[in-house]
């Protein structure tokens, strides 16, 4: 029997090795420190198959972002799934769209840049929501003056032995001789067992990407063991701490073989809420929303966003629209009486009496300025739609426009869909903690046509960024 190699070993005690996610902590992160003139994304398969083309940033230091698309002169594909031309292609990454790549053994995206770019680094945001295994097969190579300058691979197999060698060290085990998948099998699983009680001891000192890897990812779907929760909550944890802020809940679609329902996803935040109670020394209450895993804001700053309404309103009224709370807020006031605990944003929704898309678009940027001098400060540019900030809480405003006995409002972000103007107008009210605000003259109209019949019911998990199935 033979000895195994490192190269086994590494293989068996990393099964999530070579995930990358869209957000934060997950996104790989390619080191270039050279100027580039052109970069390529290939994928190394092995079988004819198409792929979503991650989206790609170059890093010009801490803090120092660059969108390729600021600098993209051509982009081609080598099989373009979409059917158009090369210039289709660099439309696509332009305006942030999905690339896809016809099936083939190694798909290459080539970008060309207008200059010589300096770079230190490659980010790349997976746009599947899922870990897929063949993502891990991605590779990107860099070039200037017609020659290679930089070369990465997301499954690199040196790296990955290199990692496992850092996490015996860290766990002051050596490496044995193992002879056969038994062995190696009993080792991995003692291995696993060692770092799973030192997270339970308090350590905090395994980065969250490490904890991932030693997750079957890339396995089906199954409700997780003890050792695998623990595993993704210090990884969520973690990810939290070291951000200090809210991430986007997409940043653990790469989980979502485990965390695919609601009872196991609730059981995660009770153990991240008692992590990170006992590393800051304070009850915590983070919760995830479908955008957003926070801290509930809207809860912790109630004060502040019901003051922000109580100016907006009156200010909305005066510069001649009609506002009204809607969506989600609208939700929480009708049903809950209060903030929803895992919303994450306010919403407003008003007509100015536009007549037409383009008019309610032009329209927008007057009522902007008349808001200014009362402290209402731009925010972001969304879509249609934009962000109000005022005292450090920010209101999503939401245009509309009328034709004929319709109002066109956004239904599902980013698409508009009319509703019958006696839903909306003319304007109702509705109790909101100790004060009426503005309302659709039908808010149970208005929220069944949003939300569904189910309305009624509480339901965190609605339009959750993946299939996530309620417990029995």
């Amino acid at each position: 029997m033979r000895v195994l190699s490192d190269l086994d070993l590494a293989n068996a005690l990393f099964p999530g090795y070579g995930f990358f996610s869209r957000k934060g902590p997950f996104r790989l992160r390619a080191p270039v420190h050279q100027p580039l003139r052109k970069i390529q994304i290939h994928f190394e398969g092995g079988v004819p198959q198409s792929y979503v083309f991650p989206t790609v940033h170059l890093l010009q230091g801490p803090g120092r972002r660059v969108p390729v698309s600021s600098v993209a002169r051509s982009a081609v594909v080598s099989s373009n799934q979409h059917g158009g031309r090369d210039v289709d292609v660099l439309q696509r990454l332009l305006n942030d769209k999905n690339i896809r790549s016809g099936p083939e053994m190694r798909p290459c995206l080539t970008i060309q840049f207008d200059r010589a770019v300096p770079v230190s680094e490659i980010s790349l945001a997976n746009r599947g929501n899922a870990a897929a295994l063949r993502m891990r097969n991605i590779a990107v190579t860099g070039y200037c003056a017609g020659r290679v300058v930089s070369q990465f691979r997301g499954f690199d197999l040196a790296e990955m032995v290199q990692q496992m060698h850092q996490l015996f060290r860290s766990l002051d085990i050596d490496t044995p001789a193992l002879k056969g998948a038994d062995a190696r099998e009993r080792f991995v699983a003692e291995v696993r067992r060692a770092v799973v009680a030192r997270l339970r001891a308090g350590d905090s000192g395994f980065e969250p990407r490490l904890l991932c890897w030693l997750l079957p990812l890339f396995e089906e779907s199954r409700t997780p063991d003890d050792d695998e929760m623990t595993l993704m909550i210090h990884a969520m944890a973690g990810c939290i701490a070291v951000r200090k802020a809210a991430l986007p809940t997409a940043t653990f679609a790469p989980l979502q073989r485990f965390l695919n329902t609601t009872a196991v996803f609730e059981e995660l935040m009770a153990g991240v809420n008692e992590v990170l109670s006992a590393r800051l020394g304070r009850q915590t209450s983070f919760s995830a929303g479908r955008h957003i895993i926070q801290e509930q804001a809207l809860l912790r700053r109630k004060d502040a966003y019901l003051a922000g309404l109580d100016a907006l309103f009156p200010a909305m009224q005066a510069a001649g629209v009609t506002p009204m709370l809607a969506y989600g807020s609208l939700l929480g006031a009708v049903r809950d009486k209060g903030f929803l605990p895992h919303d994450d944003d306010v919403d407003v929704l008003y007509f100015d009496g536009s007549s037409s898309y383009d008019e309610m678009l032009a329209r927008r940027q007057a009522l902007v300025d008349r808001l200014a001098p009362l402290g209402f400060e731009m925010g972001q540019w969304k879509q249609d739609n934009f962000t109000l900030r005022k005292n450090g809480i920010g209101l999503d405003i939401f245009p509309s426009w009328q034709d004929g006995d319709q109002i066109h409002i956004m239904r599902r972000y980013p698409t508009y869909e009319p509703i019958p103007r006696e839903v909306l107008l003319p304007g109702g009210e509705v109790a909101f903690y100790d004060r009426r605000y503005p309302a659709p003259a039908n808010p149970d109209a208005f929220l069944a046509w949003r939300y569904g019949p189910g309305w009624t019911k509480s339901d965190p998990y609605y339009e959750w960024s993946w299939p996530i199935e309620a417990a029995d």
